[in-house]
């Protein structure tokens, strides 16, 4: 079944899936077949399913969202296998899914060390002021990464102060606000960085390369390793801590589903469950049989406690 690989990534991308997001499910499908090379495995059954589960979890010992990741790439695979009927029934249905994964990745930056972050990047040079434009917009939007990198320069409003993000996560679009901070980094960046090297290429994407070139993932990441010191700065972990800051000063749930473009709820919520303190606050505060006992000042900020931040 390893050569229908390239007709089902083939399939997911007409589907409208990111590259990148082919790409990495072509890797993991890729992993599945190469374990059971490694381990001589001749018969694709319920069997081998459960033992490549337990060849990651006990022996890779992998944390749950790079298990979900592996067990979910290769339940897709051979659902689309069954339903093309290439098989009778769907074997990878044996792969139960990891539990756990409700809890935020324990490298999101506090706001008081964002704040240093951003304030002490170099803007003197040319990389520096695409770096702190970049740092902004993460930090002030909330977009992910693709999202970022798919922005023409055409999507930026600034009498409005608004980004239009095309294609997000579930083919969707959406309007994202950008504040203050973003809009002077941005400026600064486009009228003297982007416009000399778009002048050369004529490229349309807002962020580019020091050549003039659409920005690539990979150079992303290089732009983000220069700037938080002994640790990698992650773009996901700039959209968790946007959310958070938000949340901690009062900002409606639904609006920060609409603000990361969660399709569901359920999606944002998990930022919920490490704002007790927050939540009770709201609660005391608007429930009419709270508010007997005590008030609270609407203005009031909680912030996360040291064993909050990191979660």
């Amino acid at each position: 079944m390893k050569k229908y690989i390239e007709e089902y990534v083939q399939h997911m991308a007409k589907r409208g899936f990111s590259p990148r997001t082919v790409v990495d499910v072509r890797r993991r499908i890729v992993y599945f077949y190469n374990f059971l090379k490694e381990k001589r495995i001749k018969k694709i059954d319920r069997e081998a399913f459960q033992r490549y589960a337990r060849y990651l979890k006990d022996e890779k010992k992998y944390k749950y969202w790079t298990l979900k990741g592996r067990i979910v790439a290769i339940r897709c695979y051979f659902r689309y296998l069954t339903e093309t009927k290439r098989y009778l029934f769907n074997p990878a249905d044996a792969l139960e899914l990891p539990k756990g994964g409700k809890t935020l990745p324990q490298d999101i930056p506090a706001t008081g060390e964002i704040q240093k972050i951003l304030d002490g990047l170099e803007t003197a040079s040319m990389v520096g002021k695409r770096r702190k434009a970049i740092l902004e917009l993460f930090y002030s939007t909330g977009i992910r990464a693709n999202e970022l990198l798919n922005l023409d320069i055409y999507d930026v409003d600034f009498r409005k102060k608004t980004i239009l993000v095309r294609n997000g996560k579930g083919n969707k679009d959406r309007v994202v606000p950008f504040g203050r901070k973003a809009t002077e980094s941005l400026k600064a960046y486009i009228e003297d960085v982007r416009k000399h090297q778009a002048a050369i290429t004529g490229e349309k994407k807002l962020f580019l390369s020091m050549w003039g070139n659409k920005l690539k993932y990979k150079e992303l990441i290089l732009v983000m390793g220069g700037a938080r010191k002994g640790k990698r700065l992650k773009a996901h972990s700039l959209r968790h801590a946007c959310a958070i800051g938000m949340l901690q000063n009062g900002a409606d749930i639904r609006y920060i589903q609409e603000l990361l473009g969660h399709s569901s709820i359920t999606s944002t919520q998990i930022y919920t469950r490490i704002l007790p303190a927050h939540i009770q606050q709201v609660h005391a505060q608007y429930h009419p049989r709270a508010r007997l006992r005590r008030k609270f000042v609407l203005s009031e900020r909680v912030p996360l406690s040291r064993n909050e931040n990191a979660h």
